[in-house]
């Protein structure tokens, strides 16, 4: 009996052939799923005793292993479900972007619409103040011509007068 307590406890620091367990510690205070480990085994021989330990151990890295790759699995989930989420805030915001980007571009043309309305009122301006200026150059010669004519009236005016005299006389 104290033989196979002794197997018992040389065969849980140990893998299956001789090795220092890799997972031995890891997984401290996690029960096995099977729960194997807590049956009475019946007396058996040492031989007996191993193949039970080396069970033992199968199952329990098994049970081990399958606890790591649910938590792996779980944490794997939670990341993709953050990145989702946070892809999902990115693409809201490429599209807050880009229909912001739109509007600016639309505003943009309007702006610029707006600039050839301008550029082309102040060719119409130009041309209007280019046709002003005609016409004040032509009142202006045509003022000096009325002149000119008002005084050629006035002197007609006046030898017709001096005729209209010496004609009286």
């Amino acid at each position: 009996m104290i033989r196979d307590a002794q197997a018992v406890e040389t065969c849980h620091g140990q893998g299956a052939h001789g090795e220092e367990d890799p997972f031995c510690g890891y997984f401290v205070g996690v029960e096995d799923v099977t729960g194997l480990s807590d049956l009475e085994a019946p007396k058996k021989s040492s031989g007996e005793v191993e193949v039970s330990c080396l069970f033992n151990e199968s199952q329990q890295a098994l049970n081990r292993a399958s606890v790591l790759y649910h938590e792996v699995f779980l944490r794997s989930r939670g990341e993709l479900s953050r990145y989702e989420a946070k892809i999902r805030g990115i693409n809201e915001k490429r599209d807050a972007f880009k229909l912001l980007s739109e509007l600016r571009e639309e505003e943009a043309k309007r702006v610029q619409q707006k600039f050839d309305v301008i550029r082309h009122l102040r060719v119409e301006v130009d041309a209007v103040k280019a046709e002003v200026e005609e016409w004040k150059k032509n009142m202006d010669r045509l003022a000096s011509e009325k002149e000119v004519a008002r005084a050629e009236l006035a002197a007609t005016e006046t030898q017709l007068r001096s005729l209209k005299e010496k004609a009286l006389e």
